[in-house]
């Protein structure tokens, strides 16, 4: 319901397909049906457990109950923090970023999976970037999360490929979101990296709507 996933969603519903959001902003339903309403399509809203998941087979069954089937899965949802050097952070909140950023993604995957291979037809993208490709200093935690999430992409895409499944990655790169705002928060704790998130500021950024855009060719028919 915001930043990247927003610009995902919003170009979904301009293709006509039916969405069910994710979020825990206070605002996502009326989101969800602004959307809905401009261009004409069905969406629901489910601020779920991201981690539970008994929460998560529950609101696949009501998406295939409401809408007939999942066509496509987008795992978008992420946390940054916590940002600085390793000795200086607290364990606990490392090991919940890897939670949310990694076991998020095998949760969703695994329990839409079944849907798909049952119907031999489905598309899923991830949400890799910030330190899936190289070392990120300070990000340690989201940086492995990411690399996690980069080779369970390629794994689970290997796995399912004989059941017309498709599994991608997409770095999405520099898109000033609210993660921008936290790396300028944490000032000197984010190192090198606060520098680089000041310029961005001031050149004003990315536009989100170049990283929906590739995600959503890649759970297109043109994809295939």
């Amino acid at each position: 319901t915001s930043g990247i996933g927003l610009g995902i969603a919003t170009e979904f519903a301009k293709a006509g397909y039916n969405i069910i959001f994710h979020g825990l902003e206070s605002e996502g339903p009326i989101i969800a049906a602004t959307i809905g309403k401009e261009y004409n399509v069905d969406t629901h809203y489910s601020s779920s457990n991201l981690l539970d998941p008994s929460e998560i087979i529950l609101m696949i069954r009501n998406a295939v109950s409401d809408l007939g089937s999942i066509d496509v899965l987008v795992n978008n949802a992420g946390i940054q923090p916590p940002i600085g050097p390793l000795y200086q952070i607290d364990p606990l909140e490392w090991k919940h970023n890897i939670e949310v950023n990694l076991f998020g993604v095998m949760y969703w995957t695994r329990e839409v999976l079944e849907e798909m291979v049952h119907q031999r037809k489905g598309k899923i993208v991830n949400l890799a970037g910030g330190g899936a490709t190289s070392p990120r200093s300070n990000f340690s935690a989201y940086a492995v999360a990411k690399v996690g999430v980069a080779r369970f992409t390629e794994t689970i895409a290997q796995e399912v490929a004989r059941y017309n499944i498709e599994v991608n990655a997409v770095s999405p790169g520099a898109i000033n979101t609210k993660m921008l705002s936290e790396i300028l928060a944490a000032k000197d704790l984010a190192g090198d990296e606060y520098d680089a998130a000041v310029k961005r500021e001031a050149a004003g950024g990315q536009d989100p709507e170049v990283a929906a855009e590739l995600v959503c060719f890649l759970l297109s028919d043109r994809s295939d």
